[in-house]
């Protein structure tokens, strides 16, 4: 359930903070300043700028999760979308890319949360540690996951799964990237994610050998 009120405010301002000038930059009075509080009044609300921070992580967490209960999918848990993949057409695959990739740019606290992490991963390693856990670690090991049971059943041909990850994810990742850059590029840059899709089940799935 998102904040209301104040609450909600210091975090809106701690976030566009956060993401302008990284997280160790920020003090309590600036997010005080740009709430239009006094410095005090932020700690009856938070107990200090990790509180802070700490909220707005699982407010996003939040709304990134009921967009993937939405979408009916379960991005931690590679088992559960096996049925959904085993039988996806290209056009349906390319749906469910798009739909993420569309929440990833336009959700207000994931889009900022991502370029904070992004921007400021090489001067915070707190940072860092969380960039490479959510937008490394887990969609590579997912993926993995997913490509050793489809290459089981038969749907995908034999290879290396660690590559056929880093195939399959990094391009997403890059067009994400190119968007926040230059957002009027997003047009071009679906059509690149509609012929990636494409060329990753030419080369790996069965049915198209």
């Amino acid at each position: 359930m998102e904040p209301l009120g104040t609450k909600k405010k210091i975090l809106d301002s701690s976030l566009d903070l956060f993401s302008k000038y990284g997280y160790a930059q920020v003090s309590m009075e600036q997010i005080a300043d740009a709430v239009g509080i006094k410095a005090p009044s932020v700690y009856k609300h938070y107990k200090g700028k990790q509180d802070i921070f700490d909220s707005i992580f699982v407010l996003m967490d939040e709304r990134y999760r009921g967009q993937i209960e939405k979408m009916q999918m379960h991005l931690e848990d590679a088992d559960k979308d096996l049925n959904l993949f085993e039988n996806i057409t290209e056009e349906f695959l390319y749906e469910k890319v798009f739909e993420l990739v569309q929440f990833s740019l336009h959700d207000e606290y994931n889009s900022k949360f991502r370029k904070l992490l992004t921007t400021h991963q090489f001067s915070d390693s707190k940072i860092a540690n969380i960039y490479t856990e959510r937008y490394v670690d887990n969609l590579l090991n997912y993926h993995k996951k997913l490509f050793e049971v489809l290459i089981k059943k038969g749907v995908l041909i034999s290879g290396d799964v660690d590559s056929m990850a880093m195939q399959y994810v990094t391009p997403v990742y890059t067009l994400i990237g190119i968007c926040d850059r230059n957002p009027d590029s997003e047009g071009e840059c679906m059509e690149k994610l509609k012929r990636h899709i494409h060329q990753f089940n030419e080369v790996y799935r069965v049915d198209r050998r």
